[in-house]
């Protein structure tokens, strides 16, 4: 990650450019800056994260990663983020038309604020998992996904992998409704081996009638606990496997799908080490039923790890209207002032006194530290947004955008129809210092191939400026030194 004076002084750069009017290689718009063409570049088509983005242990180790074919078998192809150009390939045995692959995961897809110390790329081919070293491509390890599971989460967990695992359906003894047995592992990052398995009704034991009714159950890792929940319950498991603590949270709805809430996406935020005001690290849950978004923040006590989680705020929009996440998984920025976070909404409102309630999707800015709204727009969703440095990044109907964080004004964009039966998830990065860069598949005919997008302007582009004004852009930059130096 990049220190807080290396961000000021990229920013300082440019803004002196921008005022003294001469000319830059680095001048604000949206430009195609490489593409990758191969054959199923970016597979699976409809995957719910973005492309893989390896940090790397060394400087200017950046990767990103993509599952294409080569000569009808799969490959893993490691580019480098600025250049485009293949760092490394990893070719699997056998035929493409016999194994249906998931895509590469780093295991930190949806906070880009966490940490991937293993430098591990990995996918799991039929039933086995296999583990890339993001610097050569070799292979670290293979882990053998037992009978009838199917891994369905896989987070990096400091020096371990930390695996979701469901297994086939049951039919309860009691009740006709299946249950579906969860099982919880513990991987080691460096050598593969199993470290322990946790039966997840062993963590949070079920009544026949919670087993009788389906719940949702979601897994993240911090640094020290793995976070499982399962309907409104929440526990926290130590590296050791052992339950550190359990605890209900109060979602204001019964439980069950169709009735009330679950929990049904848990986002880890890490200490902020502020100079004034310290923040221990807190967990946000979003839980909805078919009408009705609720978020709670939770604060984790970073002294007492057996203590549970204490609420810090709940928040619904209002009794006159109906929320439901559309597409999944709010993302967080947790490093702007006081924090944000960003979903697409699917929202009803009957507060119009008309018998017909207006009805809109659109991507809303919420204030991390109390839940409140703080802007929305109004767009057609292709894709779930994505957040860095106080930047969202999202692709709509219109092409992707690159719009302000905290006001969710357009700072830059790349105009472009893309194909719907794409997936349109993207990841941004400052790509070695060279300038915000964002990997999503390729807009418009050249899909289903992998492009990278700039906010900068590569070498010897002509100048070309998308949105804002050249002034109001050096107040925003002059904005965003001054967040970031103090």
């Amino acid at each position: 990650m990049y220190s807080t004076r290396q961000r000021s002084h990229m920013l300082l750069i440019l803004l002196v450019t921008l005022l003294s009017g001469a000319p830059s290689a680095h001048a604000i718009g949206g430009y195609l800056r490489w593409s990758f063409n191969s054959s199923n570049a970016y597979f699976p088509y409809n995957a719910p994260f973005a492309p893989a983005i390896l940090r790397g242990n060394a400087p200017g180790a950046e990767r990103v990663v993509t599952l294409n074919v080569n000569n009808e078998q799969w490959e893993v192809t490691a580019l480098d983020i600025v250049s485009g150009q293949p760092v490394w390939n990893a070719l699997f045995p056998g035929n493409a038309v016999d194994t249906y692959p998931s895509g590469v995961t780093t295991g930190t897809e949806f906070n880009h604020f966490k940490e991937n110390p293993q430098n591990l790329a990995m996918i799991q081919m039929g039933p086995t998992i296999v583990a890339l070293d993001g610097d050569t491509g070799a292979v670290s390890w293979q882990w053998q996904v037992p009978d009838n599971v199917t891994v369905t989460g896989m987070s990096s967990w400091g020096d371990t992998i930390a695996l979701l695992a469901q297994g086939e359906p049951i039919q309860s003894p009691y009740f006709p409704t299946p249950t579906t047995p969860t099982v919880l592992y513990a991987i080691d990052a460096a050598s593969g081996n199993t470290r322990w398995v946790q039966n997840a009704t062993t963590i949070l034991p079920q009544t026949q009638a919670e087993a009788a009714t389906y719940a949702v159950e979601c897994f993240v890792a911090g640094e020290d606990s793995l976070f499982y929940s399962r309907a409104n319950k929440l526990a926290a498991v130590n590296k050791d496997g052992s339950v550190a603590w359990k605890t209900s949270v109060s979602l204001e709805g019964s439980v069950g799908t169709g009735q009330g809430a679950n929990i049904t996406h848990l986002i880890y935020i890490p200490r902020k080490d502020d100079a004034d005001k310290p923040v221990s690290p807190r967990i946000l849950a979003n839980a909805n039923n078919w009408s009705f978004q609720r978020f709670v923040l939770l604060s984790l006590n970073d002294t007492n790890s057996s203590a549970p989680a204490t609420p810090l705020w709940r928040s619904r929009i209002p009794e006159t209207a109906m929320e439901n996440l559309f597409y999944t998984q709010p993302v967080v920025d947790p490093w702007t002032n006081r924090g944000m976070f960003y979903y697409w909404s699917n929202r009803t409102d009957w507060s119009t006194g008309s018998d017909i309630p207006s009805w809109k999707v659109m991507l809303v800015g919420r204030d991390l530290s109390n839940g409140l709204e703080m802007w929305t727009q109004t767009a057609i969703p292709v894709g779930l947004p994505s957040v860095f440095e106080g930047r969202v990044m999202v692709v709509t109907a219109d092409g992707l955008v690159a719009m302000q964080g905290a006001s969710g004004s357009t700072i830059w964009q790349i105009p472009g129809v893309p194909p719907t039966e794409y997936s349109y998830n993207v990841a941004p990065t400052f790509g070695n210092e060279t300038g915000m860069l964002v990997a999503s598949r390729c807009l418009g005919p050249a899909a289903p191939n992998l492009c990278m997008y700039s906010a900068f302007q590569p070498e010897g582009a002509a100048v070309r400026l998308s949105g804002p004004s050249m002034v109001s852009i050096a107040v925003a930059l002059l904005a965003g030194v001054l967040c970031l130096a103090f």
